[in-house]
């Protein structure tokens, strides 16, 4: 009885908002520093880095999920979709930039290196999206 009444006190629902803030700004810094390197690897380098992206898009569900956060369905579409934006937003950095490298997995592939940028944001978004929909349907069980 007394948790129940603890788990419906204002203090527990704005211990909830600022855990669900802290997990934002980590998500946030997490797809962030993921862009940093993939920018600066590649500039550096030249080369390809056909994993970036999908770390990028993972990275701020990624991050909620080793937290052990259960987001709301709100939170969790956000955490989703900020990593999609820090996918896009490194392809973009990179093409703005000019240094956009040539080199694909499979020789002559349609879509060039742009394609497999696409691709690996959206694998990268649906594995986040997976890791989280996963703790969100233990915590209802």
């Amino acid at each position: 009885m007394l948790v129940e009444v603890l788990n419906r006190s204002r203090w527990n629902k704005r211990l909830e908002k600022r855990r669900d803030a802290i997990t934002l700004l980590l998500a946030i810094a997490g797809a962030s520093g993921a862009v940093v390197v993939w920018v600066t690897l590649t500039a550096l380098t030249g080369k390809t880095y056909h994993l970036a992206p999908t770390v990028a898009a993972m990275a701020p569900a990624g991050i909620a999920w080793l937290r052990g956060t259960r987001p709301r369905q709100g939170h969790a579409v956000a955490l989703v979709g900020l990593g999609l934006i820090a996918a896009a937003l490194g392809w973009s950095i990179i093409a703005g930039a000019g240094i956009e490298p040539s080199a694909t997995i499979i020789d002559g592939q349609p879509g060039g290196v742009l394609g497999e940028v696409i691709v690996a944001g959206l694998a990268g978004t649906a594995l986040g999206g997976a890791l989280l929909a996963r703790r969100r349907r233990r915590s209802h069980v």
